[in-house]
């Protein structure tokens, strides 16, 4: 127990470094690499991915998973998982969604859906800190108790025709790039400097990667728990604006989407380990950006709208896979040490 202590803690100390930190490690340079193999692959076959306007259309669509993925990072580190955001989404859209309408004010729609999706997380951040059910029975349960709630607070109608005023977040573009993606942007070097460069963002890999050995090294790993999934919530409240931006709206039949699926296969496509305990703060968005080009590519192709949750499903499988084979490639170099 105590090397593991020490050598946790020797990692504990070098993810500190700030500036002097890496910032592209090799499993960001490797999702990175994909990410280019597949544009590459992409714009010789698929007859119009190569072009400004396509690259604009990936960067709209990618950025609803982009946002709510670099919350699902931060859980996904410390061990747990959040399949409830897709349903956290649904309801701060039908919670803010008429605020929007009604005021069109994009202070108070970004309020409100903020706060919901900061409430929804801290509930489950709850349950998961303080009672023994797996974090994955948990977000599976409050994934359909919000998904009630979404659909009791639409009464099953539509938000159509939402204000210009009040959803800038989602539509448009600044210099050329959409501002969705910009304030996706934003908010990931936000929660990259307060990963860096607070106790609480530092310890959130060792909490996922022993949590005795974090105990013990005085990590407070119930608060750690609590404040992943506020900052899940959070990240999944940002995106619901974005989402009410870019479509103009809210459908109620997004609480049968794979939003879920999408977010947690950027996370682990892009380098972080879905067991906790080992990941980079540029997975989700290297990930996102690998769904988002996969799913235009076989949309450009005419593949059947079937086969791109088939798609996702075998990229979470082959990340998962990548992750074992990892951990077998460090087992064995130990023994042989």
């Amino acid at each position: 127990m105590s090397a593991l202590t020490a050598d946790t803690g020797r990692r504990h100390r070098q993810a500190g470094h700030g500036i002097r930190a890496r910032w592209v490690s090799g499993v960001d340079a490797g999702a990175l690499g994909v990410l280019l193999c597949l544009i590459v692959i992409f714009s010789a076959v698929a007859p119009g991915f190569a072009t400004v306007d396509n690259a604009r259309s990936i960067g709209i669509s990618i950025a609803v998973v982009a946002c709510l993925a670099i919350g699902q990072n931060l859980v996904i580190m410390t061990g747990e998982i959040d399949v409830s955001v897709g349903s956290i989404v649904a309801l701060a859209g039908f919670v803010a969604g008429p605020v929007g309408v009604r005021t069109e004010n994009l202070f108070l729609t970004v309020v409100c859906s903020l706060a919901i999706g900061a409430a929804a997380g801290l509930v489950n951040g709850l349950l998961v800190a303080y009672t023994p059910v797996p974090s994955i029975v948990v977000t599976l349960g409050t994934l359909y108790v919000f998904q009630g709630l979404a659909l009791i607070r639409s009464d099953s109608h539509n938000i159509v025709s939402f204000p210009a005023s009040a959803s800038s977040f989602g539509s448009g573009n600044l210099l050329g790039v959409p501002r969705g993606l910009m304030v996706v942007l934003a908010a990931f070097l936000i929660l990259l400097l307060v990963r860096r460069h607070t106790n609480w963002g530092r310890d959130l890999l060792p909490t996922g990667e022993h949590r005795a050995a974090a105990r013990t090294m005085g990590v407070r790993v119930r608060a750690e728990l609590v404040g992943v999934y506020i900052a899940s919530g959070l990240a999944a409240g940002l995106g619901t604006v974005i989402y009410l931006g870019a479509v103009g709206g809210m459908q109620t039949s997004i609480v049968d989407s794979n939003l879920a699926l999408q977010v947690i296969a950027a996370c682990a496509v892009g380098g972080t380990s879905i067991e906790g305990g080992r990941g980079t703060d540029l997975a989700p968005l290297t990930g996102a950006a690998i769904v988002g080009v996969i799913t235009a590519g076989v949309v450009i192709l005419g593949v059947p709208g079937v086969w791109i949750s088939c798609a996702y499903g075998a990229c979470l499988l082959l990340a998962v896979a990548r992750d074992r084979i990892r951990d077998l490639a460090l087992s064995r170099r130990r023994t042989r040490g």
